[in-house]
């Protein structure tokens, strides 16, 4: 996962401890209430019933050049969209064609990789939020039917933010700053758009080494301050290295080697070409062939027991070349498979 280029600012400066005394600021959205029982129930899927999932990067402007031309002035995208006209977080109607082909593609949830930080409200992580529910909304006005929004909390911000702070997980204020991120993500999402599965909402979790320190306190502490403050308790999907109790655990890098745990997690191929610094690592795409592989291993386990819910490795991630979504490159070739292969997941067929 390519870090923003506040990273590339921050990383050589000396890290913090978060004050003992931190509070959070207010949430940047309205939506910090209680959600009904009733609405829970209407928009949740149920643990068990299949579910795809794909992570959506929605850090791209094209009118400040931010994740599409590295500060060097060269390409910042090993794959590219179809154009560059309208290609930004800020435009609803990119939002909208993008959900309208997560819909072809048969996808169930949308999981935004959140950078926000309780502490930098005025981010970009922020400021699309507001569009893509906008572009949600758009589509159900229209009757369709788009994936529902879950968080992908990208917790490098542990690491990197701008404060500089290095978050100790296991100290009361470094459990509010997790809480709060989670928080602030929600409060900008009204309910109805949340994905929740039994009413909870849906929280992938990446790597817990971004931390200074981590225990198992940590999870209940912000179960019990989200309950207190939406009135659901919530649906956390971990990495192993996480302690604690979670409702599932999956693995990030299914787009280098399919993953498969509670969750499957998979993707049609690697490549980070375009990403300074880094050595040069392809997981060849065959094709197709190797994303299909991935798909028909999933497929070819009996349907009760094979993991129920998916993580697509990635839908947008240009950076890495793990895109699903239409590209230059490679047309709408992922989007039409991943289709063949959902119809056949939903179902609960095996693929022989």
């Amino acid at each position: 996962m390519k870090l923003g280029l506040c990273v590339l600012i921050v990383a050589n400066v000396a890290s913090a401890d978060l004050p003992a005394d931190f509070r959070l600021p207010e949430p940047p959205g309205a939506f910090v209430k209680k959600t009904s029982p009733e609405l829970a129930q209407r928009v949740s899927f149920r643990s068990g019933e299949p579910v795809i999932a794909t992570t959506y990067f929605y850090w791209y402007d094209i009118t400040t050049k931010a994740h599409v031309i590295d500060p060097d002035g060269t390409d910042a995208l090993t794959d590219h969209p179809p154009t560059l006209e309208g290609f930004t977080y800020k435009n609803v109607d990119w939002h909208v064609q993008q959900l309208r082909d997560m819909i072809d593609a048969g996808i169930d949830v949308v999981l935004p990789v959140y950078w926000g930080t309780p502490i930098e409200h005025d981010s970009w992580s922020n400021a699309g939020l507001p569009k893509l529910v906008a572009a949600r909304q758009k589509l159900l006005d229209e009757g369709r039917k788009p994936p529902a929004i879950g968080l992908f909390y990208d917790t490098s911000t542990l690491r990197h933010n701008s404060r500089h702070y290095h978050v100790d997980l296991r100290t009361a204020a470094g459990r509010l700053w997790f809480y709060g991120t989670i928080r602030d993500f929600f409060s900008l999402i009204p309910p109805a758009h949340r994905a929740m599965i039994d009413g909870k909402p849906l929280v992938f979790l990446y790597s817990a080494s971004f931390a200074q320190g981590v225990d198992e306190q940590l999870f209940p502490a912000a179960r019990t301050l989200f309950q207190r403050e939406f009135g659901t308790d919530l649906f956390l999907v971990k990495m192993p290295g996480w302690p604690g109790k979670a409702e599932a655990e999956y693995r990030w890098g299914g787009a280098l080697r399919p993953q498969f745990l509670d969750v499957a997690a998979f993707g049609p191929g690697y490549d980070h070409s375009a990403v300074p610094g880094r050595k040069p690592l392809v997981r060849d795409r065959e094709q197709g062939r190797y994303y299909s592989r991935a798909w028909e291993t999933l497929l070819s386990r009996p349907p009760q027991t094979r993991p129920w819910l998916v993580h697509l490795e990635t839908w947008n991630e240009f950076h890495e070349g793990t895109d699903i979504c239409t590209s230059r490159e490679y047309g709408r070739q992922y989007i039409e498979l991943t289709r063949r292969y959902a119809d056949l997941f939903h179902a609960r067929r095996q693929f022989r």
